[in-house]
């Protein structure tokens, strides 16, 4: 509870990130542990022994600090890569390792609030073929919902995409566009998945396939 309340000033979005992902909870201390560079790496060490010598054992090339642990280490580099993290993450200039991992969640919330983009793009295209005069759109991107509220006076890239769609819309101003928590609305997230598993599209009006019977039922209990 006490790290849970750590997380205000400029790194809060990365903290809320990682409190929010569903992962097991010594993962989450280890990331917390990164982000205050707490953890025995030599460098730290060094400081509070004297005579340490701090340069990294697998490289032998520079000290062994956090950054250089986590993402300079020709050694660490190579895992990354193999990971699939073989962008400007690894070309850019860290001293703190938290600015790191800040930027790095900055770049994956951006990466699905562009995916959501998309959806919400095809969701008014729909609309717009169904002669649709009421809209109520939903999305668990909080980037994307503002976006979208504040289009006429958001200059940046996703603003400006966000605005041009909107404005693509002849009915927008009907448009209803609601920020939701994911885990709230069962219906939403078994829908989007089946979608995305099945590869296809689903039109119904009020009579819903009967194997979403229960999820709807168990969304209008819980609120959603």
């Amino acid at each position: 509870m006490i790290i849970k309340k750590v997380g205000f000033g400029p790194h809060r979005f990365l903290w809320r990130a990682i409190w929010k992902l569903k992962m097991l909870p010594k993962i989450k201390i280890f990331s917390w542990r990164v982000g205050h560079n707490i953890l025995p790496t030599f460098d730290n060490i060094a400081r509070i022994r004297q005579g340490l010598n701090n340069i990294c054992p697998r490289c032998n090339n520079s000290e062994e600090t956090l950054i250089h642990v986590m993402k300079d280490c020709p050694k660490a580099r190579e895992i990354l890569v193999t990971g699939g993290l073989n962008n400007s993450l690894l070309d850019r200039n860290y001293i703190n390792c938290i600015d790191w991992l800040g930027d790095a969640f900055r770049d994956k919330a951006m990466d699905i609030t562009w995916v959501e983009l998309e959806a919400f793009k095809e969701g008014l295209k729909l609309a717009e073929r169904l002669k649709i005069d009421r809209l109520i759109v939903e999305s668990d991107s909080a980037m994307l919902v503002n976006a979208v509220k504040k289009r006429r006076t958001n200059i940046s890239i996703l603003g400006q995409c966000v605005r041009k769609e909107c404005d693509a819309f002849s009915n927008f101003e009907s448009v209803q566009v609601n920020c939701i928590n994911r885990n709230s609305n069962y219906t939403a997230d078994f829908l989007c998945n089946l979608a995305i598993r099945n590869k296809n599209d689903l039109y119904f009006d009020m009579e819903y396939p009967s194997d979403i019977h229960n999820i709807i039922i168990q969304d209008v209990i819980n609120g959603g």
